[in-house]
């Protein structure tokens, strides 16, 4: 089965923004037209859900990508996805440490131990680096308040 990976603008200004390598992406992954994500939902439990191919809530595909032909069954991808729900839960989002972009990238290296290419997820890459600049009460003012990066004992120099 070949399985693609499909990034997806986030915000108009992610157009611009990734001229300079730092847009805002959704992504997913594809196996026979199916794409699977991670996102925070409404309810406790497992994050990741499946849409059919090409109905990503109106955000606009910017890059689908062929990641490589996978030799599993839908039995063991299914068994896959059982492990990966463990890991990643709807309180378990984070938008920096734990979404979408990270969900893509374990179950590509789960399915075909391959890497989905880097500026995916560097801009929450880079923002998390600044967490050693900026004292934790301003990240979690910007993230979420149940959800802290930091606490406000942590810090990068002690």
């Amino acid at each position: 089965m070949q399985v693609y990976l499909n990034v997806y603008h986030i915000a108009k200004l992610s157009k611009y923004t990734a001229t300079v390598g730092m847009g805002i992406y959704h992504s997913t992954i594809e196996i026979n037209n199916l794409e699977y994500s991670f996102g925070k939902g409404d309810e406790e439990g497992s994050g990741i859900y499946t849409i059919v191919a090409g109905t990503s809530n109106g955000l606009v595909l910017c890059e689908r990508k062929l990641l490589g032909i996978c030799d599993k069954t839908m039995y063991e991808i299914e068994c896959i996805l059982v492990e990966l729900k463990k890991e990643f839960f709807s309180e378990n989002y984070h938008l920096i440490l734990r979404n979408c972009n990270h969900f893509a990238q374990a179950f590509a290296y789960s399915l075909l131990k391959t890497r989905v290419p880097r500026y995916i997820n560097r801009l929450s890459d880079m923002t998390h680096c600044l967490t050693c600049i900026l004292p934790p009460n301003i990240w979690n003012r910007f993230l979420d308040e149940k959800r802290p990066l930091l606490d406000n004992k942590s810090s990068c120099y002690s």
